[in-house]
């Protein structure tokens, strides 16, 4: 992981990692994802365009409809659009099995979470990582953002795996609604350059 962490600052990805001793509330869980997520964008000056943040798992944690997470994201990126860029929120369920950023954020977590119980110290850790905020909490009163969602394939049902895979290829989103279709995943896979990846999606999603 330390291999991993090194090539990835040696690179144009951007990261960011937030910790405290003991448990958080829910609150302070949703607004830090948020502010991890505007300080990692903020060192992207160059990018323009749209983001998201994607959480592992389906986000009941979050409240119904995940109104904290919601709430947070609003509290956060007000006015942020302005500066930087337009940020969405969304919990995708089993999606370390769809999207390889997400699974490498769950072994660097844990890798980071074992370093500093190894040194008993934020501050000893190899890497920056920063700590969570006494104040980081979402305001109970804070309008929602609306929930972001992605597009299935096929408008008539339900997104399935298959669906979230295309979505991934194609950019995460359908380019329009014209030439979106109904194109089966296996004619999409062929344009990923991994033979792992495509044997991947085409045999074990």
């Amino acid at each position: 992981m330390s291999s991993l962490l090194s090539k990835i600052e040696s690179g144009p990805i951007t990261w960011n990692a937030q910790a405290c001793w003991g448990g958080c509330e829910v609150d302070k869980r949703a607004m830090t994802s948020c502010i991890a997520a505007t300080k990692t964008l903020s060192s992207l000056t160059e990018y323009e365009g749209e983001a998201a943040i994607l959480h592992d798992g389906g986000g009941d944690e979050y409240g119904t409809g995940r109104i904290k997470l919601r709430r947070a994201a609003a509290n956060q990126f007000e006015g942020f659009a302005e500066r930087h860029t337009p940020v969405h929120a969304v919990c995708l369920d089993s999606g370390d099995h769809i999207y390889p950023e997400i699974t490498a954020a769950d072994y660097i977590a844990g890798y980071l979470r074992s370093e500093i119980i190894e040194n008993g110290s934020i501050d000893l850790a190899e890497w920056d990582i920063g700590r969570i905020g006494d104040s980081w909490s979402t305001p109970s009163n804070q309008q929602p953002d609306p929930e972001y969602v992605i597009e299935t394939r096929n408008r008539q049902r339900t997104p399935r795996r298959e669906d979230r895979a295309a979505s991934w290829i194609e950019g995460r989103r359908p380019p329009s609604d014209e030439n979106w279709g109904s194109k089966p995943l296996e004619s999409l896979v062929s344009r990923l350059q991994s033979d792992t990846v495509q044997k991947y999606l085409l045999e074990e999603l």
